[in-house]
């Protein structure tokens, strides 16, 4: 009986602590990621496989990073009315987990997806929602999702032709840029940065060649 009831009990933690594993959510999204750019198809599989994990273990901070990275995916093949969908499934839910982060962030995706429709002012009016839920935030992750919404922000003014109003978005965004401390993030979005900046001052060539030797 008491060989029995060991059995019956070292089976029974066994199943519980296997059932109670947490997914790490966080690293399965950064391990993900290298999928936007390269392989869509594989991609949009690692994401069905991340939301049934997610719903399986019934994390919604899990969906909550899988809705993000069907956006991004979508976001970098230009299929906007995807973004639309999983930015508003994900600012829904950030919104239910007061995730302040993602809410901007979310806001910068679908003002992203108005952006590609041409409804510019509706595009900026969801990042100027995105940096008015970051005010008062400042650590990494703020720096990253305020630098992208700025960065955002001057492309749609670069559609308007308000040229004066690019550059100055293109600077916010350089200066959240330069005060990430992941020195391989923040080399690779810089590089980026000062290649608008080269590119808004082609009027000027001193200071586009500036920019454009610093992007080097």
């Amino acid at each position: 009986m008491s060989k029995f009831f060991s059995i019956f009990f070292l089976t029974f933690l066994f199943q519980n602590l296997v059932f109670c594993q947490v997914t790490d959510y966080d690293k399965l999204y950064d391990a993900n990621r290298e999928y936007i750019f390269t392989n869509l198809d594989l991609g949009l599989v690692k994401c069905k496989q991340m939301e049934s994990m997610a719903k399986r273990e019934k994390s919604e901070y899990g969906l909550l990073q899988t809705y993000k990275l069907y956006s991004e995916i979508f976001i970098a093949h230009n299929e906007y009315k995807k973004v639309l969908n999983y930015s508003q499934k994900m600012k829904d839910l950030a919104e239910k987990l007061d995730k302040k982060h993602d809410i901007a962030n979310a806001h910068r995706m679908i003002g992203l997806n108005y952006c590609e429709y041409d409804l510019l002012d509706k595009s900026l009016n969801e990042f100027n929602q995105g940096l008015k839920i970051l005010e008062g935030i400042d650590d990494e992750q703020s720096r990253f999702v305020r630098g992208f919404i700025y960065e955002s922000a001057s492309e749609v003014y670069s559609l308007k032709n308000e040229v004066p109003k690019m550059i100055e978005f293109i600077k916010k965004a350089k200066f959240e840029f330069e005060q990430i401390k992941n020195s391989e993030e923040k080399s690779r979005l810089l590089q980026n940065t000062y290649n608008n900046l080269g590119i808004a001052y082609l009027d000027n060539i001193d200071s586009c060649s500036h920019y454009f030797e610093k992007a080097k």
